[in-house]
């Protein structure tokens, strides 16, 4: 009974080490809620790392770490979509072991910055219907 324990220590010990000591440990479960041990699969354009291992169930034996440069701001339109498909068990294959095909008419993949401070919104040229109120003078 006690060599599970020991085991069970090792293997904590193991992803302890793989998350770079109590501070790294420390902000991976911060960012990710998860406290894993996988194979780098690879790196994107953006510097987001994507990892895989085959001992966790499916759906859970994929994952991605989000670059440091956008610390706890991260959502899921940050990640190209050969690597979403990847991600979602739609290709067997990363991105890195088979390049996915290049059209010249696709575009360069971009976060969408919808509801944040960078996301472009337009003026109304509309007149509008109500007139705001002025205080007396």
């Amino acid at each position: 009974m006690s060599n599970i324990y020991l085991q069970k220590l090792k293997e904590l010990y193991k992803v302890y080490q793989f998350h770079g000591g109590l501070r790294g440990s420390f902000f991976t479960i911060l960012k990710t809620d998860a406290f894993k041990i996988g194979t780098l699969k690879g790196t994107d354009e953006f510097g987001n790392r994507y990892y895989e291992n085959k001992a966790y169930f499916i759906g859970r034996s994929r994952w991605i770490e989000f670059t440091d440069a956008v610390g706890f701001d991260y959502d899921a339109s940050q990640i190209p979509p050969e690597w979403r498909s990847w991600l979602q068990y739609s290709r067997e294959e990363s991105p890195v072991e088979k390049p996915a095909i290049q059209h010249k008419w696709l575009g360069k993949h971009e976060e969408n910055l919808s509801g944040t401070s960078g996301e472009y919104v337009p003026y109304s040229t509309a007149k509008p219907k109500i007139q705001a109120w002025q205080p007396p003078k």
